[in-house]
């Protein structure tokens, strides 16, 4: 296994600067286990943000939740999730 620490750290600190982060690459990098490892400090960044929602944006073709205040958004799906014009 991959020790993602850096990955992990380099998340955090973008979710404290940006409303909304994508994590986007090639198929089989580990981007969704990566946004399942961030997902163990989710809670304290919902928090201190003071955040409703967190929203992992991804390539795929699919939406689930990751946590009852987190939901993995298809990129297909942001648009209409996150309120932008068609």
């Amino acid at each position: 296994m991959i020790q993602r620490r850096k990955h992990v750290q380099a998340a955090r600190d973008l979710m404290r600067q940006f409303p909304v982060v994508a994590l986007i690459g090639a198929r089989q990098v580990g981007k969704t286990t990566l946004a399942r490892q961030v997902t163990k400090s989710m809670r304290s960044a919902l928090e201190d943000l003071r955040l409703d929602h967190l929203y992992i944006v991804h390539p795929g073709s699919r939406s689930y939740p990751l946590d009852r205040r987190v939901t993995a958004l298809a990129l297909t799906h942001a648009r209409a999730e996150l309120g932008g014009s068609a």
